[in-house]
């Protein structure tokens, strides 16, 4: 099949890149855009993973209200809180599920093909654009570590039936693996944590109980009465399991 003349400079420089042997290019995707054909080929890079002491903790904590909050956690300081809110793509999905079903229903099959896959674009889209934020925050500091939570943990959550079928249906693991690549592509290192109690512990006093966590999106400790979003006090907690948990870690990280 022969290719088109008008390569953007970096998809050229992919296709060198695999017939030279610097990459590999394991599978691809054929997609049908309006009854255009465009194929999308999948590059991997094999890149040394950095293993510089870090300075500034990201942690990132994965959920549903919020697809992802990120916090900076240096020494005891927290700084850069940001959200990213995923309320518009749920809205998205709602309609054309809803659509979906009526032309499902009338047999309108040409109406099946077309939005098929439009989910999954938007999805797809979404994530790439907030892995690139996520990484252009990290790089704001000197020598960061991008911390997330293993996905065991995110699939235990029990949120309700409408919210554990969100939970399952977001691909957290795309999501991981786009920022995994832009980090290792900026020469960030990423780390991944088990998460246990993150949700329901104080990152304040680090006091643990179930009732810290009011509801999805309210934490207030029972212990030292300190009141925050949920989400955030997950990302910071994460953050910390991995400062605690990492053996190389200095005393004063972050000074």
């Amino acid at each position: 099949m022969p290719l088109p003349p008008y390569l953007r400079p970096y998809q050229k420089r992919h296709l060198e890149d695999i017939t030279s042997g610097k990459a590999t290019c394991n599978s691809a995707e054929l997609v049908n855009r309006d009854g255009d054909l465009w194929i999308h080929l999948f590059v991997k890079y094999e890149v040394d993973k950095p293993h510089y002491q870090p300075k500034t903790i990201i942690g990132v904590d994965l959920g549903v209200s919020k697809l992802a909050t990120v916090s900076a956690l240096s020494k005891d300081a927290v700084s850069n809180v940001n959200f990213f809110d995923g309320s518009g793509l749920r809205f998205k999905r709602k309609c054309y599920k809803r659509s979906l079903s009526e032309w499902q229903s009338n047999g309108n099959d040409a109406m099946v093909r077309r939005s098929k896959g439009k989910i999954s674009n938007l999805s797809t889209y979404l994530n790439h654009c907030i892995s690139k934020e996520i990484v252009s925050l990290a790089e704001q500091f000197p020598n960061p570590v991008i911390v997330m939570e293993k996905l065991t943990h995110i699939r235990k959550r029990n949120l309700g039936k409408r919210m554990n079928y969100e939970l399952n249906s977001w691909s957290f693991a795309q999501l991981q693996g786009f920022i995994e690549y832009k980090a290792m592509e900026k020469g960030i290192r990423i780390e991944y944590v088990g998460a246990k109690h993150t949700s329901h512990r104080c990152s304040n006093c680090g006091h643990l109980n179930k009732s810290n966590r009011k509801d999805q999106a309210h934490f207030k400790c029972l212990g030292c009465g300190y009141e925050v979003n949920a989400d955030f006090n997950a990302s910071v907690n994460i953050a910390k399991v991995f400062r605690e948990g990492a053996p190389s870690q200095p005393i004063g990280l972050g000074g």
